[in-house]
């Protein structure tokens, strides 16, 4: 039995254990993201960088756009972000993290429900060309990225234009516009397809509903956690995709099978917004039918190395070629993935057999 006084010496050595084993496993994180750091931009100088002018992204070709594109896909927020001040270019996905940061400071520094309101509005028209709010399938309010497609994102600039060779690129929704490179300026003002019918527009993404039978080529689902109304409220989203796109020469096709495991919160206006916490996914396989066969694939499974904004795997397959292009013929015949967040600790399923 102790004294008091030798009680408080057990309960300060106690404590003096757990805020060294806290400092330890944080100076542990930042060792571990500094090596993944290093890793990924030693990784990418093994691949031909593009140049920049005027805010722009320059690539020779569209192989090494897409060999690029293909190798940042599976970069964190803080990878990208050192890969991309290697070569002096702040991309667009870099700037969507950085205006969902601010979303969630806003979020903190605004209790009331009026108040958080207006904050949001301020911040998202002084970012339009980032971010809006649009209506989920819940019939809830969610802020996302205006190019929610990790691929191009992290590639294009604010106005999601790039250049490749003669070629001046912009993506609008599922669209992919192309243009003479001189005309890149006003390729950059362009908001929507109906004004870009000077140019070449090309449905770069066939995007097909859920059908809850399988046979989608992008599936979403979520798990919340709801404690009160509008109030600390979490979920954690499940992203699942499947779509063909350019080989290595213009007659070879293959399908990128990839996931996106992101968390949310709710803010004090009822708004649902992503914000940086513990992500990990488990046991994510799919049978893909793809031009004129079926392929079994499994994706690997991940932990975050503490919070983070979202958690990204991919794979591709090898060329197949094709007469057309195979944009309405790859989906998913069956699909299963696990996925979990430090706000929702139970594994949610995502399943279509």
């Amino acid at each position: 039995m102790y004294s008091k006084q030798g009680g408080g010496v057990v309960r300060a050595a106690f404590i003096s254990a757990v805020v060294l084993s806290s400092a330890c496993s944080k100076e542990n994180l930042v060792s571990d993201s500094k090596v993944q750091n290093t890793q990924a931009i030693e990784k990418t100088q093994l691949f031909a960088q593009p140049t920049v002018e005027n805010g722009v992204l320059v690539f020779t070709d569209e192989q090494q756009f897409q060999t690029l594109a293909a190798e940042l896909e599976t970069y964190n927020e803080n990878q990208l972000n050192t890969w991309s001040k290697t070569i002096g270019y702040k991309p667009l996905q870099s700037k969507i993290y950085k205006v969902f940061h601010e979303i969630e400071k806003q979020d903190t520094l605004n209790p009331s429900e009026s108040d958080n309101f207006n904050a949001m509005n301020q911040l998202l028209a002084a970012n339009s060309t980032i971010a809006r709010i649009e209506t989920d399938e819940a019939g809830e309010q969610r802020i996302v990225p205006i190019v929610d497609d990790t691929h191009y994102g992290n590639l294009l600039n604010e106005n999601a234009v790039a250049i490749i060779g003669d070629k001046a690129i912009k993506i609008i929704d599922n669209y992919k516009i192309t243009a003479p490179k001189a005309d890149v300026g006003l390729l950059a003002k362009t908001t929507s397809v109906e004004n870009a019918k000077a140019w070449e527009v090309v449905q770069y993404k066939n995007v097909v509903s859920d059908n809850k039978g399988g046979y989608g080529n992008e599936i979403q689902e979520s798990t919340k956690k709801d404690p009160r109304w509008c109030n600390n409220d979490r979920r954690v989203f499940c992203n699942i995709q499947v779509h063909s796109g350019p080989g290595t020469n213009p007659s070879r096709y293959r399908y990128e099978f990839k996931y996106r495991i992101t968390g949310e919160r709710k803010s004090a206006s009822c708004i649902w917004y992503h914000y940086n916490t513990g992500l990990q996914t488990q046991n994510t396989w799919a049978n893909i039918h793809f031009i004129d066969r079926d392929w079994d694939t499994t994706l690997p499974a991940k932990s975050s190395n503490g919070d983070v904004w979202e958690l990204l795997a991919n794979k591709y397959s090898q060329d197949m070629i094709s007469s057309t292009n195979p944009l309405f013929t790859c989906y998913f015949s069956q699909v299963h993935a696990e996925y979990k967040s430090t706000g929702v600790p139970w594994w949610g399923i995502l399943e279509r057999l």
